[in-house]
Formats: structure tokens, C-alpha cells, sequence
């Protein structure tokens, strides 16, 4: 039963990826539309620094999470995890763990009462529920994934600590739009 769950997820993926790749060989202007978009981000980034103190400060972070990156990058080439996956799983901890964790706090005081700034929340739910929905990346890879059975104790520590470097990033960049940016005044939820 679970076998097949999973493999008939796994194939209607492969198929979607499959035919977004048959649809960039087709329509090659959709690559140079995002080398466009993804050189126009870069203009806007850096004249940002120049005009806008916020990201002067968030400067400091991107660095860092671009120095972590690169020993992702290092690590990766001597074991059985590619650099692509690392990555993914760097995007996971920003895009897929930063905003269940966020969901999950803020139905918990939905539910049970209080306030996600009081100090029983963000001392004792708020790292629960953060440590539980790191694990969420590693658990659909394993579920998912063909080379699941293949990995070595450092490719789990590579997954885990890729996933905790990209909700870190996106902490700290919520942190710091908190405390200094357009957010300031509103309380994190992670």
C-alpha cells in the first residue's frame, strides 16, 4: 500500500519535471527570459546596497550563508551527494520549513491561547515545532527518493545541516527586517 503511494507520487513528479524540461527545449526564450530576470535581480541587489541601509546590514548574512555554501560545495565533491540536492535541501530549509513552522506556531496559539512573543512560546513550542519540520525535508527525500538505501552517515549530516543553514538564513534575514527594517515591531513566529 505504501510502496505504491509512494512510487505513483514519485512518477506523477517525474512526469511534471519531465515535462518541464520538454518545455524548455521547447520554448528556449523561457531561459533567456530567467537569465534576464536573474541579471535585472542582480542590478536591483547591488543598488540596493548603495541606497538602501537594510540591505547593507542583511549584507553581512548573505555572506555568510554564501561562505557555508561554499563548504557545502567542498564537502559535496568528496561524497555520494551531489551539489544539486544540497542546495535543494538549503531552499527547503528556507521555502518549506520556515513557513510550516510559522503555520504550525501560529495554529497552536490559534487553538490552545497566547501570543507567539511570550516567553513559554518562544523558549519551549517554537523549537519543537522548528526541530520537528527540519526533519521534513530528509523524510520526503527518503520517502521519494531512488538512492535513499545509498547513503552514508555524512550525506544524512550534509541533508540535516543544508536544510538548518537555509532556515537559519531566513531567520536571521526575518530577524533583521524586525528589528531594523520594514517589519520592525512585529513578532517573529520562528
Amino acid at each position: 500500500m505504501i510502496w505504491s503511494i509512494r512510487t505513483g507520487i514519485r512518477d506523477f513528479l517525474e512526469a511534471i519535471i519531465r515535462t518541464f524540461q520538454s518545455w524548455l527545449e521547447k520554448y528556449p526564450f523561457i531561459k533567456t527570459l530567467y537569465m534576464i530576470v536573474s541579471w535585472f535581480s542582480l542590478i536591483l541587489f547591488v543598488l540596493s546596497l548603495f541606497f538602501v541601509k537594510e540591505s547593507r546590514t542583511m549584507m553581512v548574512q548573505y555572506l555568510w550563508s554564501y561562505y557555508v555554501l561554499l563548504q557545502f560545495w567542498f564537502l559535496c565533491r568528496s561524497k555520494t551527494m551531489a551539489w544539486k540536492p544540497i542546495v535543494l535541501f538549503v531552499l527547503a530549509g528556507i521555502f518549506l520549513v520556515v513557513p510550516f513552522t510559522t503555520l504550525t506556531v501560529n495554529t497552536f496559539h490559534a487553538i490552545i491561547g497566547g501570543k507567539t512573543s511570550d516567553v513559554w512560546s518562544m523558549a519551549v513550542i517554537t523549537p519543537i515545532f522548528e526541530e520537528l519540520w527540519k526533519l521534513l525535508p530528509l523524510g520526503l527525500f527518503l520517502l521519494f527518493s531512488r538512492r535513499a538505501s545509498a547513503l552514508s552517515l555524512s550525506d544524512y549530516t550534509l541533508i540535516g545541516a543544508a536544510t538548518g543553514v537555509g532556515f537559519q538564513l531566513m531567520e536571521e534575514l526575518a530577524r533583521r527586517w524586525l528589528s531594523t527594517g520594514p517589519l520592525q515591531g512585529v513578532h517573529p513566529t520562528f
